[in-house]
Formats: C-alpha cells, sequence, structure tokens
C-alpha cells in the first residue's frame, strides 16, 4: 500500500509505521528487538504488538532521564500537544531543544503523529501510572469532582453562573482552577497555612492524607486550610482518607510547567589511575583466571561434582574446591559460573548426574591465554547470570547455590553493558567513584534495570576485576578490545610476559617455572606435582601422591621422564 507522508493521513500508530521507510524500522526493531519474534505479518500486527503494555514497558526502561521526562510531560499534557508546547511544559525555549528526545521517542513507537499533534500510545500513559511527572488526575477525571451537588457548591463558592449540567460545570470550573493567575488570586485571599500546603504537594506527591477527605464543605463552613482549599477545588476528594491535587491545579502552581527543565546528565570528576597499572593489574587477573578455570577443570574431570537434586552446586563441593585451588569460596563461584557460561562444563545426563567438563574444553586448553581469557570475558558479557550472588539469601532465607537458577538476573545483561559503557567512555587510566557511577547510571535508565543497581553494580564491577576486563576500577586496555571487538585476545597477549615451555629443576623434588607455562607443558607438570608457591615464579613439589596420580592418570615411569627431560 502506498505509505501516506508524515503529518498527513496519520489516525494511528498502524498508520504512522506505514509511513517510515527500511532504515526507520530497522531502527525500531533494533531498539525493541522483542517486537521482530515472531516476525509481524504487516505494519498493522506490529504495531498492536508495539501497543502492549508489556513490550511498552520493556521500552520504557531503556529511557533516559530526560526522555521520560519528556514522555510524562506529554502524558500530563494530554493528546494533540503540540512540540512546541512539549518544550515549554519542559521549560525548553524551544522546541529544538527538545528534539533528540522527541526523536528517540518516535524511534521507539512510543510517540505518534505529527509535531503539531502528537500522541502517546496508550499504554506507556498506563505504564507511567496515574500521576505522570508527579501531577494527580484531572479535575473530570476524579469521582467525586463529577457529583452536581459538589460541582454546584464550587461554581457557587467561586463566583460562577449556576448550571444544570456536571459535566459543564467542571469545565468552569476548571476554567478558573487552572488559570495561574486565578488561582494566586485565590491563595492570596485564603489563610497562609493552605498555601504551604499547596506548596508541598505541588512538585512532589499530588495526593495527601487526610480523615474524613470526601466530606462535603462549602466556603461559608470552611474550618482550616484543607477545608477551604476543598471548597473551591484546588485540592479534590481522592478517596475517603485521602486528597489529591486535580492536574490542572498542579500545572497552574508550576506556572504552566511539567517539569522545571530537562534534568542534564551528571558531570562527575574521573579518579586518575596509571595506565600501565591499571592493564598490568587486569591482565594479571585475567591471566588467574583462565588458570582458575582450567584447574576446576581438571578437578571435575578427576573427580566428577555431583548434581544436586534440585540442580546447581552444593555447598560442600564448592568448598572442596576452594580447598583444591587455594581461593576463597566467593572466587570458586565465580570460576564455576564463568566456565558453566562459556560452555566449558556442563552435567554429563547419566543417572547420577554430575558436573563435569565438556568436550569444547578440550579444546578451549589448547588455546593461548589470550584467546582462552576471550572465551571467558565473551561469556560473561552475554551471560544473565550474577556469580557474586552465590551463597547469599533470598526471600525464604535459603542460601543460593551455584549453576542454579536463584542467580540468574536476566537485568544484569543490561546493568553489565551500562556500567562498562561508562567506563568505555572514559579516557584510559580514569575511574568513576561507585557513586559518582550510580549517579550516572541512574539517569541513563531511571526506570530499568539500575533499579537494583545497588546488588548488580557492586558485582558486576567485583566479577569484571576478577576477570580483568577491569583494572584499578578502570577499564583495561583488553577490556575496552573486547567492547569493540577488536582482537581482545591479542591484546592481552601482548600485555602478559611471554610463555615458557620450560621448568628448572631443583635437588628437593621441586620444579620453579621462570614465568607461565605454556598450555601443554602446564597442563602435564600440573597431573604430575600441585603447586607450592606462586610468585613471580611458580614452585611445582612432587611426591609420592602426585606421582601415583600421574601413574593413575595412564602415564607410565618412561612418559613421566621423558616428559622432564624434554
Amino acid at each position: 500500500m502506498p505509505a501516506p507522508a508524515r503529518g498527513r493521513g496519520i489516525r494511528t500508530l498502524a498508520d504512522d509505521l506505514r509511513s517510515r521507510n527500511d532504515a526507520s524500522l530497522v531502527a525500531l526493531l533494533r531498539a525493541r528487538p522483542d517486537l521482530a519474534t515472531p516476525a509481524p505479518s504487516d505494519t498493522t500486527s506490529l504495531a498492536a504488538r508495539a501497543s502492549t503494555r508489556v513490550s511498552v514497558h520493556r521500552a520504557m526502561d531503556t529511557l533516559d532521564t530526560p526522555t521520560l521526562q519528556l514522555a510524562n510531560a506529554l502524558a500530563a499534557l494530554g493528546p494533540e500537544s503540540s512540540a512546541r508546547d512539549l518544550a515549554r511544559a519542559c521549560g525548553a525555549r524551544t522546541a529544538a531543544q527538545v528534539a533528540p528526545q522527541l526523536a528517540r521517542l518516535r524511534e521507539l513507537a512510543l510517540v505518534w503523529g505529527p509535531d503539531s499533534g502528537l500522541r502517546l500510545v496508550r499504554s506507556v500513559a498506563d505504564v507511567l501510572g496515574p500521576h505522570p511527572a508527579g501531577l494527580g488526575p484531572a479535575l473530570a477525571e476524579v469521582p467525586a469532582a463529577v457529583e452536581p451537588s459538589r460541582v454546584a457548591g464550587w461554581l457557587e463558592d467561586l463566583g460562577l453562573a449556576a448550571t444544570g449540567d456536571p459535566v459543564n460545570g467542571v469545565e468552569r470550573v476548571v476554567a478558573v482552577v487552572g488559570d495561574p493567575v486565578a488561582v494566586a488570586a485565590l491563595l492570596d485571599t485564603g489563610p497562609e497555612p493552605a498555601r504551604r500546603l499547596l506548596e508541598r504537594l505541588t512538585w512532589d506527591s499530588p495526593v495527601g492524607a487526610v480523615s474524613g477527605a470526601d466530606r462535603r464543605v462549602r466556603a461559608a463552613d470552611a474550618q482550616g486550610a484543607v477545608e477551604w482549599l476543598l471548597a473551591r477545588a484546588l485540592l479534590v476528594p481522592a478517596d475517603a482518607g485521602h486528597v489529591v491535587v486535580p492536574r490542572e491545579v498542579g500545572l497552574a502552581l508550576r506556572g504552566g510547567r511539567v517539569h522545571r527543565g530537562l534534568t542534564p546528565a551528571p558531570e562527575p570528576v574521573p579518579q586518575q589511575r596509571r595506565v600501565d597499572r591499571v592493564d598490568s593489574t587486569g591482565a594479571g587477573a585475567a591471566a588467574e583466571a583462565v588458570r582458575l578455570v582450567g584447574a576446576l577443570a581438571e578437578l571435575w574431570s578427576a573427580t566428577p561434582s555431583p548434581v544436586l537434586r534440585s540442580g546447581g552446586v552444593g555447598v560442600r563441593e564448592v568448598r572442596r574446591a576452594a580447598l583444591a585451588l587455594d581461593v576463597e569460596v566467593a572466587v570458586v563461584a565465580r570460576v564455576v559460573e564463568t566456565a558453566y557460561a562459556a560452555g566449558l562444563v556442563a552435567g554429563d545426563g547419566e543417572s547420577g548426574p554430575a558436573w563435569v567438563p565438556t568436550p569444547g574444553y578440550d579444546l578451549w586448553a589448547t588455546g593461548t591465554t589470550g584467546e582462552r581469557w576471550e572465551v571467558l570475558a565473551g561469556a560473561w558479557l552475554r551471560t544473565s547470570r550474577v556469580a557474586d550472588l552465590v551463597g547469599t539469601r533470598d526471600a525464604r532465607d535459603a542460601v543460593r547455590l551455584a549453576l542454579t537458577e536463584s542467580v540468574d538476573r536476566p537485568a544484569v545483561v543490561d546493568v553489565r553493558a551500562d556500567v562498562l559503557d561508562v567506563l568505555a567512555g572514559l579516557a584510559e587510566g580514569e575511574a568513576l567513584e561507585p557513586a559518582d557511577l550510580s549517579a550516572v547510571l541512574s539517569w541513563r535508565r531511571p526506570r530499568g534495570a539500575h533499579a537494583s543497581q545497588s546488588v548488580l553494580v557492586p558485582a558486576v564491577l567485583g566479577e569484571g576485576a576478577w576477570l580483568g576486563v577491569v583494572g584499578l576500577d578502570a577499564l583495561t586496555r583488553h577490556g575496552r578490545a573486547l567492547l569493540s571487538g577488536d582482537a581482545p585476545g591479542d591484546v592481552l597477549e601482548r600485555l602478559l610476559p611471554p610463555p615458557v615451555d620450560h621448568v628448572l629443576l631443583q635437588a628437593d623434588l621441586t620444579a620453579v617455572a621462570p614465568g607461565p607455562l605454556t598450555s601443554d607443558v602446564g597442563r602435564e607438570l600440573a597431573v604430575m606435582a600441585d603447586v607450592d608457591s606462586r610468585g613471580g615464579a611458580t614452585v611445582y613439589r612432587f611426591d609420592a601422591g602426585t606421582i601415583r596420580r600421574a601413574l593413575d592418570g595412564g602415564r607410565t615411569a618412561a612418559d613421566v621422564l621423558a616428559f622432564l627431560a624434554t
């Protein structure tokens, strides 16, 4: 069908979508991927899907603070508002000042129509709630306000002509209480407490708790500030225990503005870190994470970890792994969850299921440290699991176990992406204090995943530091390459000391590795010796138990001697 020109013949959201070019539709589907699954048959079905409450809720959660403020302003002003009206309501001088936010709402199909008559998708107002921008409902929408006797009382007390039609009467009342000059004149004649009460309700919540709020009050009988306001429709009963400031009154008290102004992005002062220390710290952490994942897989290869009846890894098994890997229990949780996310460990599917390395682990283990880290870090970026929740307690006071649904948080994907994006926007070596980072994230997604950022942001930073994506609270060079997709493994390799393929054998049954070992030498040596100490060099110790482990693993005495000789 021929697409109508924008602004002409557009009566519905479907008409608006038909008027869009291919690039605009592609942008919509990329911004709201839930609209593309399953593929809509036409623009009418696409519009219907884009208007559902669930889909709109997801889209609203991606809005930054000023764009959300613009949506609230449009909901408060009502349909057919112009871009110029919208700008004035947000404290802007021209429509151009709100153009980026309006364009974003259009791109997401949350707003449609020409600039002279903008319309919010109906579900947007539902998602925003009954008090957009802290404004109450319109006077005509309050049930008590359309009671004939109450409307007649307002008309008389405001000095307006009586009418037998409550709807027409409400319109006459609104003409007075929605006029900033008339409201100011009314308040000048009233008690000072009435003015102070309205000031408290103007920019915050429009609802106040009052006993007997639904009582009928006339100006001549009014006692106190609340009754004085009720008699003049400056407050109206919401129910028996609450009063509310009508939207028209709220706008009049705000001088016709919905917002004082659009909230600008916070400008925190970054903390400086030495770039070389950031990269070296992150590179060391990355190499250690790779080593620990390999050590866990080898441990579970020799002694598989049972899968609990409810799924997951038991507390005892986590402690066993912590002892074997010589790390804290919290670190084991990160190792286990990262290995699982990367597809390196999984349940074996047997009748007595156990967690074991997958065939993919064997291929992963042959790669360089950089290649192996790239797999782990990429899996961490995509996973919706939060390793740092392992060991904490849920609402039922039950301990959250590794590899269970209790640590799955879909919101963390967006939180992680936003945290790293903020850090990537800083210069190399620059970091943000946690409070400043939270302020930036709250501005970016005031409705979205950061409602739980007090838990998820520290988890993202902690896991990122353990994995080496972050070093000293700043994004590392290989972390930046990970986000850009620019060969992060190669970048990490250049930051690490070159691997060695030899050890120094000593007379006390130890072998000293003067640097990080190549993967094949490291794996073989770990079979026949235990790590005695780590540092600039790693010391391995041989004893009867480690040699027995090598023999049980299929090596012969000749194999062991040949390996050591080589």
